[in-house]
């Protein structure tokens, strides 16, 4: 994504993992704003409106999770470490 993109402000049904490979993300909701540099992620539940702005260009992957697929994950919006395996599964 150019820098400075922004999406609309959206919402999903399943969580959402933001993964940025390059760049850094700013997902910003009601509720506050979460900044991932690389090696970082945004996680985002469900049913949380939010708006994805790109700081410098950006290159991202998101992973779509289903809301029950766990109880240990978040209920609120965080930033995450992104472990090496993890960044390689993303990947």
């Amino acid at each position: 994504y150019p820098p400075g993109h922004a999406s609309v402000r959206h919402t999903h049904r399943r969580s959402q993992l933001f993964y940025g490979t390059t760049g850094v993300v700013r997902v910003v909701t009601r509720d506050g704003t979460w900044t991932a540099p690389p090696y970082r992620a945004v996680w985002v539940p469900g049913g949380i409106e939010h708006q994805v702005v790109c700081r410098g260009a950006v290159a991202f992957r998101t992973l779509y999770i289903e809301p029950n697929a766990s109880p240990c994950l978040p209920e609120t919006c965080c930033v995450l470490d992104v472990s090496e395996l993890l960044r390689a599964l993303i990947l």
